[in-house]
């Protein structure tokens, strides 16, 4: 059989020495960009925002809530002192009434209206404050549905902090092994051969 080149099995040789480590800074390369992606991609990194975005939207419904709050507040309590004045006047007109003498006819029906009118006027007032009461009852419970929603969606953001965290430890890890080894290989390639896959490698992907 007909012998070999030395000067093609030199050439071969040399040219497996250089491809041998391209390869595995390549295989490096790919591995570094999937444990990137892997961090990126991440479906607990996706979501968080929408999580994070419907914190918002409660917060800002629990602050409405909290204003509605304080106005019914201020007119159950702006009715209970007008119940209150009412009482006040109907008790004294009856002091007035049984302390004061004898009353004509005229007088004792003009008193009774006036206290009939008096006693109404307080029911009506009686019935507004309760309706105040029942509404801000039901605001309380909004209010603390709400509060409940908010807890649970912080601790769901917590967790997804938690698991973005751990991958992303995972990952920094990961790359910094692939980069030294990565280094280790770098210097057995030609610099031009080195910066021509780095340029390759730079193009964007379609």
């Amino acid at each position: 059989p007909a012998e070999k080149d030395p000067a093609v099995s030199w050439e071969q040789a040399a040219t497996m020495s250089i491809l041998a480590p391209l390869i595995e800074i390549q295989e490096i390369d790919l591995a570094a960009d999937a444990a990137r992606r892997r961090s990126e991609e991440l479906l607990e990194r996706q979501s968080l925002p929408a999580v994070e975005a419907e914190i918002l939207q409660l917060e800002a419904s629990l602050a409405s809530i909290g204003e509605d709050q304080r106005r019914q507040e201020s007119v159950e309590e702006e009715l209970g002192t007008q119940v209150a004045q009412i009482a006040r006047d109907i008790e004294a007109a009856e002091l007035k009434r049984y302390s004061g003498g004898h009353l004509d006819r005229e007088e004792s029906q003009a008193h009774d209206e006036s206290q009939a009118l008096l006693r109404e006027q307080q029911a009506a007032l009686e019935q507004n404050e309760l309706e105040c009461l029942e509404a801000l009852e039901a605001l309380e419970d909004r209010s603390g549905g709400l509060e409940a929603t908010v807890a649970a969606k912080r601790s769901e953001t917590d967790r997804l902090r938690e698991v973005i965290a751990k991958v992303e430890t995972e990952v920094a890890a990961q790359l910094t092994s692939l980069d030294d080894s990565r280094m280790g290989l770098a210097p057995k390639i030609p610099d031009a051969i080195l910066a021509a896959y780095q340029h390759v490698r730079g193009q964007p992907r379609s």
